[in-house]
């Protein structure tokens, strides 16, 4: 089953002068339950646009979507886990306060709440900062303040904007086993990201999103395998930092190099560049 699908999704925003900014442009995607996906793409690519669309923060110019094959209701809402890319919360709240006011909003059972919250704040490393005021939380701990809201009612759906924003390499770490975790558990997980490295680690697929466009969709697996070229040869710094004038990405391996290329059609020239500057190519 399809949990998220869009089909020529748009929105065009408009200055007060007339000037219009395409921001999101004929997005149409897929997404399946239990599965995580990776909305990979620049600052200003369009991915928080697209995800405020999903939660009816704002309107779509065109196209449409649906959600666990139903269009947005208040009853497909409270199937939705979201954070934010910066989440806020009252600073004369505690971190147990905090999460007490979104779990009465969501009308949980007085018992039901008290174990799910300090439930929620282990797992999130927060357990011993419960009583502690937000305005002392660092943006790292407000991050993991947040993704424990976003899991409060149990959902079926998680979107997060940037969910390891402000986070230190372990805090990263464990913002992935909680994923991993909840993909284990068949809740399928969208989210928003500008770090490769973070959305290779964690993700079924990835699209990679660009000016509003939707420029490529796959596996990472098969997204690196396009226009990737393995170059075995013998050679020194200096023809390295020529080829990366010549191609998109370069990774060193132990005994030879693979670069992506724009076009296939580079090759001759990358063969040219080793073999004029002293390199030997090995077959």
């Amino acid at each position: 089953m399809n949990v998220i699908k869009t089909t020529n999704l748009t929105k065009i925003y408009k200055d007060w002068r007339g000037n219009t900014t395409r921001a999101v442009d004929n997005l149409s995607l897929e997404i399946k339950k239990g599965e995580i996906f990776g909305f990979l793409g620049p600052n200003g690519a369009g991915k928080t646009t697209t995800i405020k669309m999903l939660l009816g923060l704002v309107f779509p110019t065109s196209g449409d979507f649906t959600l666990f094959g139903e269009n947005l209701s208040v009853k497909i809402k409270k199937k939705i886990g979201y954070l934010p890319e910066d989440p806020a919360f009252p600073s004369y709240f505690t971190a147990e306060e905090a999460l007490s006011y979104y779990a009465d909003l969501y009308e949980m059972k007085k018992d039901e709440k008290k174990e799910k919250i300090n439930e929620l704040l282990e797992l999130v490393l927060l357990d011993n900062q419960k009583t502690k005021k937000v305005s002392q939380f660092s943006k790292g701990m407000k991050q993991r303040l947040g993704l424990a809201q976003a899991l409060l009612p149990n959902p079926e759906l998680v979107i997060l904007d940037e969910p390891t924003s402000g986070l230190d390499p372990q805090g990263r770490k464990d913002v992935r086993d909680i994923l991993l975790n909840l993909k284990s558990q068949k809740v399928t997980v969208f989210l928003n990201s500008h770090i490769l490295s973070e959305v290779e680690r964690t993700c079924d697929r990835v699209g990679i999103l660009k000016d509003g466009i939707l420029l490529s969709l796959g596996t990472i697996d098969e997204l690196t395998a396009k226009n990737q070229v393995e170059i075995h040869a013998e050679m020194n710094q200096r023809i390295v930092n020529l080829l990366k004038t010549k191609v998109t990405c370069i990774r060193i391996r132990e005994d030879h190099l693979v670069v992506e290329v724009d076009s296939t059609e580079v090759i001759p020239d990358l063969a040219e560049i080793i073999v004029k500057e002293g390199g030997r190519l090995r077959a």
